[in-house]
C-alpha cells in the first residue's frame, strides 16, 4: 500500500508540472484550508482535494502531519471560507472533534467539512463534532 501511495503521489507531482493550474484572480472569499487531523497518516485524499480546489481557482493551504498546537498556530493568522479536515476512521474522532472546536473558536465564519473514512465509519460525524457537514464526494465538495 505504501509503495502504491508513493507512486500515486509521484504521478500527481508530475501532472502538476505538466499541466499547470489555470491562472485565476483569487477573490478573498475563495481561501480554503485542507488538513489532516493530528495523528492521521492517510494524506492522498486531502492532497487530491487541495489540488482540485486549486485547479478551480481557490487559494489553498494544505497542512498534513501537524500536531494539534502546530496546526492551530500555522493557520491562526489566515481567514478561510472553507476548512476541510480529513480523518481516516473512528480512531481519529477525538482529534477531529478537538480540531473542529479549536477552528470554530479561531475561524467562526468558516464552513468546516469532514472527509475521509470517518464519514462512513461514524454516522452523524458532522453533528457529533459540530462541523457543518461531510464531503464524501470531491465533485460535490466545492
Amino acid at each position: 500500500m505504501s509503495i502504491a501511495a508513493g507512486r500515486i503521489f509521484e504521478i500527481m507531482r508530475h501532472l502538476r508540472q505538466m499541466i499547470p493550474a489555470p491562472r485565476h484572480v483569487i477573490a478573498p472569499e475563495r481561501h480554503a484550508l485542507f488538513a489532516t487531523v493530528p495523528g492521521e497518516l492517510h494524506t492522498l485524499g486531502v492532497t487530491m482535494a487541495a489540488d482540485l480546489f486549486r485547479n478551480r481557482g481557490w487559494d489553498v493551504d494544505l497542512r498534513v502531519g501537524y500536531e494539534h498546537e502546530e496546526l492551530m498556530a500555522a493557520v491562526s493568522d489566515r481567514s478561510y471560507r472553507v476548512i476541510g479536515l480529513s480523518a481516516g476512521g473512528a480512531g481519529s474522532v477525538v482529534a477531529l472533534a478537538r480540531c473542529v472546536v479549536a477552528l470554530r473558536i479561531t475561524h467562526p465564519a468558516s464552513r468546516i467539512f469532514i472527509s475521509g473514512g470517518v464519514v462512513t465509519e461514524v454516522p452523524g460525524i458532522s453533528a457529533l463534532t459540530g462541523a457543518d457537514g461531510v464531503a464524501a464526494d470531491l465533485a460535490k465538495a466545492d
